[in-house]
């Protein structure tokens, strides 16, 4: 039974480092026999099908073999991230104001170490869920002040950031319509 892959790729193509152009990382990924390959844009995210049961170090490993860059990834397959998004509150991707971010994390870190910064939050500016090992985030973004005030600003300085790759609601909503269509 073919069973469709989510690949969050974590790094690439940021701030100039790390490039990767997606066609080649859809040709690398077609080496490996999956089916379906597409990308969304030029963010770094791989979508494919695949009879195999596939691990996130495994697709890693295989990608920094072909590709010559050391390649960390979060992979989910699709009904993964489609229970996901289903428990996600009311509040999550609502106000144009705001930005709303998933925030996804690597096997090896729990993102769980971040529900005392989540638990205390200025509610008037910013809201977050942990759900399994994703964090939703939504903060003020419109009124920067208000922004560089919140957690969310401070993620960058966290221990937990070189763990987690990050993809806008809008992105999000583009994979899994993207996800859902090659899945047919």
């Amino acid at each position: 039974m073919l069973t469709t892959y989510v690949g969050f790729l974590r790094g690439l193509n940021v701030g100039g480092k790390n490039k990767v152009n997606m066609l080649d990382l859809r040709t690398a990924i077609e080496t490996f026999g999956y089916q379906k390959i597409t990308t969304v844009g030029n963010t770094g995210i791989i979508i494919f099908n695949t009879e195999q049961l596939i691990k996130d170090e495994e697709l890693a490993n295989q990608l920094t073999e072909v590709i010559g860059i050391r390649i960390q990834l979060v992979l989910m397959q699709l009904n993964e991230l489609e229970k996901l998004v289903a428990r996600l509150p009311d509040w999550w991707n609502q106000r144009d104001d705001w930005r709303h971010n998933a925030i996804f994390f690597l096997e090896e870190y729990n993102a769980s170490r971040l529900q005392p910064i989540v638990d205390h939050l200025d509610r008037t500016i910013e809201q977050a869920i942990l759900i399994e090992n994703t964090l939703f985030w939504s903060s003020a973004f419109k009124e920067r002040k208000l922004y560089y005030r919140s957690q969310y600003a401070k993620l960058l300085k966290n221990d937990a950031y070189p763990y987690m790759t990050i993809r806008n609601a809008n992105t999000l909503n583009k994979v899994i319509k993207k996800a859902k269509e090659i899945n047919n």
